[in-house]
């Protein structure tokens, strides 16, 4: 369950207390290094008991991506991603929370989703895309992200679905998978939602939800019983697009022409879901595409900036963050093509190469996949 009480909190703070300030989590955090933000710091603040301070509240905790990489170098194994979470809770308890996350929660709550669109819903890409069957036994839980922001991926998904798992069909009404309000620190909420959600799945009877979306796979997989105590729907199997892709042992594909990509690890599909292998899987299985992988990858991927709530409080530091992990890691690849297996991740990108005008094509593995499907 997710941390609720102040002794809970208090007990979670004390423990960074055998925090020697070595900076391992600072070196490894992509918001640090283009931002003020510090891990380190952070924590010192939670060592010195400052971290009831208002400035504290209303900045420090909201500009950490929720990556998770931190956690992964700190040789005393200390979970600062999780202690962000309750410093937000914290904030927001106390009136300090940013109104980008005010906005967030509302419209999460009243629209099941956190963007905004004038000329777009959930459902506004089917017009161009395969017509879902409510027969079908794979639900495509399209997330918010792809349809409003991404609907190319939305698109690919329902023709990669329909030519190969028979059809697909839609959750009426779906509902967010509540992996905002969860990073953001709105446990309470997330778990209502997710009740929602997992009761409006079991009762579809559908054997499979499939998504393209890294943060409703953790979320549905991991965060759910994790952090929420809300059990995924029983007896139906959840899986993240490549996955499912990689489980088609049978399924020839082919690009027209050669090309060559370097694969992005999603943090919530990667370093919290430990989703490695089936992205890598599906592309090496493509005739005619050459992988080449980014320095460092798995585990130890650089983030794309976008998560934990940064785009909504602050895109500029996420696109910042994309810019590195540019130079970093895409730059001594020579990267060309970008997949990405998460379509926050292509969002950032996207906005982050046209912004600054840097040479690099970014895809979802999604689209990659229809691409590469039997004529």
């Amino acid at each position: 369950m997710g941390i609720s009480t102040d002794a809970d909190r208090k007990k979670l703070e004390e423990a960074f207390y055998i925090c020697q300030q070595c900076g391992m989590c600072t070196s490894a955090c992509g918001s640090s290094q283009v931002s003020d933000y510090n891990a380190r710091k952070l924590v010192r603040a939670v060592q010195l008991e400052m971290t009831d301070e208002k400035e504290f509240l209303e900045k420090v905790p909201w500009l950490c991506s929720q990556c998770g990489r931190c956690h992964e170098v700190c040789g005393a194994g200390l979970d600062i991603p999780k202690l962000v979470v309750e410093l937000r809770q914290k904030a927001y308890k106390a009136g300090y929370a940013p109104p980008s996350i005010i906005a967030l929660r509302k419209n999460i709550l009243e629209t099941a989703t956190p963007f905004k669109s004038g000329n777009r819903t959930k459902t506004s890409w089917l017009k161009d895309a395969p017509a879902p069957k409510d027969d079908a036994e794979t639900i495509f839980f399209t997330g918010c992200a792809g349809p409003l922001m991404a609907p190319n991926i939305s698109k690919a998904m329902a023709e990669v679905l329909t030519k190969v798992a028979g059809g697909y069909r839609l959750l009426k009404d779906e509902l967010c998978c509540g992996e905002p309000l969860i990073v953001v620190g709105l446990l309470e909420d997330s778990k209502a939602n997710a009740e929602k959600l997992v009761k409006a799945i079991t009762a579809s009877g559908a054997k499979r939800v499939v998504t393209a979306c890294a943060g409703c796979y953790n979320a549905l997989t991991r965060l759910y019983p994790e952090v929420l105590g809300v059990k995924p729907p029983e007896g139906v199997e959840i899986q993240h697009f490549a996955q499912f892709i990689a489980g088609k042992k049978d399924l020839k594909l082919k690009l027209e022409k050669p090309m060559t990509v370097s694969y992005h690890d999603p943090c919530s599909l990667g370093r919290h879901a430990k989703v490695y292998d089936p992205p890598r899987d599906v592309l090496k299985s493509i005739e005619g595409l050459t992988l080449v992988e980014l320095t460092p990858n798995r585990d130890r991927s650089l983030c794309c900036g976008a998560g934990g709530g940064m785009w909504s409080v602050d895109p500029n530091v996420a696109m910042e963050v994309a810019n590195s992990k540019f130079q970093r890691s895409m730059v001594p690849a020579k990267t060309e093509v970008l997949v990405s297996g998460c379509p926050t991740c292509f969002i950032n990108f996207r906005f982050t190469f046209l912004k600054r005008k840097l040479p690099v094509q970014v895809m979802d593995l999604a689209e990659l996949v229809s691409q590469a499907l039997p004529k």
